[in-house]
């Protein structure tokens, strides 16, 4: 899969200036709102139990800066995919520290969908407040739009019950240990088996269809 930098170039290139702004409203969704607030709900839960890891690391901010990873961030915009990631020490948990992680894990796809929610709503109060055929309301519909999509994108893609994705570190918390053994070698290789999955036409499946269509669903409400 092509990255949205390459397409953004190709647009500007050919001078095409919704293809352009699409792209770019990508890139901003992702970078800006999408990964540091996925990766900031994990800081606050693990900070609220007990870990002070994410805390030290300056990750309790809304600053997207503190929150994305470099090689993650270049990854998302060549090849379409990338991720940022949040340092925490589930042992530093007060109590139970697979149920707290578990926790902490979950959080972030939650994030996710609740600012889904929140881009549903400015997008049905644009509808109400703005002329429908305005410029406004096409750049603000089109952003909010992909907000709500890239979102619940990777809300269900992060809940996929794969290490080192949020839902294998959930099905661990559960799992018998030999299964947490079996999935923590999985883990090691948690990369290539997302692009396995992603050229087998799983993830497309099990996330960006059923992601699409909730997507329509919500701004069609």
């Amino acid at each position: 899969m092509g990255g949205p930098l390459g397409g953004l170039i190709q647009a500007i290139s050919a001078r095409d200036a919704a293809s352009a702004l699409a792209y770019a409203s990508v890139i901003a969704v992702i970078l800006l709102v999408a990964f540091p607030l996925h990766e900031l709900a994990h800081a606050l839960v693990a900070d609220y139990f007990g870990d002070p890891t994410p805390r030290l690391a300056g990750r309790i901010t809304l600053n997207p800066i503190k929150h994305l990873s470099l090689m993650g961030s270049i990854f998302f915009l060549v090849f379409g995919f990338g991720w940022a990631t949040t340092p925490i020490n589930p042992y530093n948990f007060r109590g139970d520290y697979r149920m707290k992680h578990a926790a902490v894990a979950i959080a972030g796809p939650l994030m996710n969908i609740a600012v889904a929610l929140v881009f549903t709503l400015i997008y049905h109060l644009a509808a109400l407040l703005l002329n429908p055929a305005s410029g406004l309301f096409t750049v603000v519909g089109m952003t909010c739009g992909l907000a709500v999509q890239i979102n619940l994108f990777l809300a269900f893609f992060n809940l996929i019950p794969l290490p080192p994705l949020d839902g294998g570190t959930v099905l661990m918390a559960f799992a018998p240990e030999n299964i947490r053994s079996l999935m923590a070698q999985i883990g090691q290789y948690g990369f290539i088996v997302v692009l396995l999955l992603s050229q087998l036409g799983l993830i497309r499946t099990l996330v960006t269809v059923p992601a699409s269509q909730l997507a329509q669903f919500l701004l069609a409400l």
